[in-house]
């Protein structure tokens, strides 16, 4: 298990029960358009080759609905690199 304490991405694998396959998981939270996000964007891209799935643990989309919408359309643009490539589920908290 691999984890980024800068940004707190984990990254690693796991073994379902009924499931002999390995399936390599990231996780993470909070995630905005900042410094900090744009860093967690791009190591979470250096692993799309390797990564089964996202669980996403919660803060996105708070402030969506600000400036008619468009924070939330920008930043969707920005997360839309890697949603589309890898399945993303988002955890409420």
């Amino acid at each position: 298990m691999e984890i980024q304490k800068a940004t707190e991405v984990v990254t690693g694998a796991i073994q379902f029960p009924k499931n002999q396959n390995i399936t390599n998981v990231i996780t993470f939270g909070d995630w905005s358009e900042t410094d900090e996000g744009t860093f967690t964007k791009n190591y979470v891209q250096s692993k799309t080759n390797s990564t089964d799935a996202i669980v996403f643990l919660g803060d996105q989309g708070y402030d969506m609905y600000e400036q008619e919408g468009q924070v939330g359309n920008d930043f969707l643009y920005f997360a839309k690199q890697i949603t589309s490539k890898i399945p993303y589920q988002v955890i409420k908290n």
